[in-house]
């Protein structure tokens, strides 16, 4: 895939270096993630790879067990959904490793509007970044012993730090309590 892409048959080489020209300090700049995602952006879309709306995060309800949602879910649901993109593609991640990827991810996305930077940072930041790294750091693991899980990584990540509630169907029936009897 790199021979292909470094290649000049496909233009595939044009399309990844244009939008890295125009960086005065190239190599500071195509690092920093603020920078990256735009480049990250054009470079997909123009080869075909993607589309435009697969950049963009969602702010509306998909399932009915979304629809309670709000901008404080929708912001961790992206971070984590781009938290898990990286994890995947990381080997050998330590502790260490987890947390500074935990601590750059807010700078990869692409926020439609900064309310949604300002609900983002606080997960990169103490308390939370502990928190974060160390649920990363075992689902990095489980991915690489492929295991099964019972829910997303968003869903569980944002409920067990309180960026989202857990969705409880309003048709369910309550469970029954069940008492023994008991003699005197």
């Amino acid at each position: 895939m790199c021979m292909a892409v470094a290649g000049d048959k496909a233009g595939y080489k044009d399309a990844l270096l244009v939008p890295f020209e125009a960086d005065a300090n190239a190599w500071e700049t195509a690092t920093a993630p603020e920078t990256l995602q735009p480049k990250v952006r054009r470079v997909c879309t123009t080869v075909g790879a993607c589309s435009s709306v697969d950049f963009d995060m969602q702010l509306a309800p998909a399932t009915k067990e979304q629809e309670h949602w709000d901008d404080r879910c929708y912001t961790c649901q992206a971070f984590a959904k781009n938290l898990e993109a990286r994890l995947h593609v990381t080997k050998g991640l330590t502790e260490g490793g987890a947390q500074e990827m935990v601590q750059r991810t807010c700078g990869r996305l692409d926020f439609p509007v900064s309310s949604f930077k300002a609900l983002c940072l606080p997960l990169t930041q103490s308390p939370l970044v502990q928190d974060i790294s160390w649920i990363a750091f075992m689902h990095a693991e489980a991915i690489v012993k492929k295991a099964r899980v019972e829910k997303l990584f968003p869903d569980t990540m944002c409920e067990s730090i309180g960026y989202c509630t857990k969705w409880v169907d309003p048709d369910a029936e309550a469970p029954v309590q069940v008492t023994e009897d008991m003699f005197f």
